[in-house]
């Protein structure tokens, strides 16, 4: 697991995580954060945790998430949002 955080000369906040893990399938990647998609269906899982995870950056950062991944290969999320943000929360 790799986490990179930045902050640009523009003032944002650029968070990187990547992994070299299973990956996520190319079907599935379109989808990741629409809300009950899972790979666990009727193995326990809900299919809100990346759905949760879009809502509190856009909505509740009013950042940006993306996603890439390739089967066997790892995932790598990008999350920006303003570094103002995080000024004003630590006020």
């Amino acid at each position: 697991i790799n986490i990179n955080v930045v902050v640009t000369d523009k003032g944002l906040v650029k968070i990187r995580y990547s992994d070299n893990g299973k990956g996520i399938d190319e079907e599935v990647l379109p989808t990741i954060f629409d809300p009950f998609v899972t790979t666990k269906r009727g193995k326990g899982g809900s299919g809100l945790g990346m759905h949760l995870v879009y809502n509190l950056v856009t909505q509740g950062l009013n950042g940006e998430i993306n996603v890439t991944s390739a089967v066997g290969k790892g995932v790598t999320f990008t999350i920006v949002f303003d570094a103002e943000l995080v000024e004003k929360v630590a006020d």
